[in-house]
């Protein structure tokens, strides 16, 4: 199911990915469980990665990220960047450019 989360939606619902996984969201959701996963922190996973990628190619505004990836703003999305990498979405792509092309 990891698989089908990764390459679908952005901001997919519990139901899209149950669908996907051919199984009821109750299900789903008592398998994450029993996993020791739940669906938000599954969910914040992917779109972390997501950002990360979409930031280091450079193509798209980080407003634009934060669209493409289902947040209500691009206020909300530099929240969440903060608590995932502890810096700016601006800042970290910056990093990423210099570390890309040392020199």
């Amino acid at each position: 199911c990891r698989e089908a989360l990764d390459r679908d939606d952005p901001a997919p619902t519990l139901a899209m990915l149950a669908q996907a996984c051919r199984l009821s969201p109750a299900t789903l959701r008592r398998r994450l469980e029993v996993e020791g996963a739940a669906w938000g922190q599954l969910k914040d996973e992917v779109r972390r990665d997501l950002a990360l990628q979409l930031l280091a190619e450079g193509r798209l505004s980080v407003g634009d990220i934060a669209a493409r990836l289902g947040f209500n703003g691009a206020s909300t999305f530099y929240r969440a960047f903060r608590k995932w990498t502890g810096s700016a979405p601006g800042a970290w792509r910056s990093a990423a450019r210099l570390a890309a092309n040392p020199g």
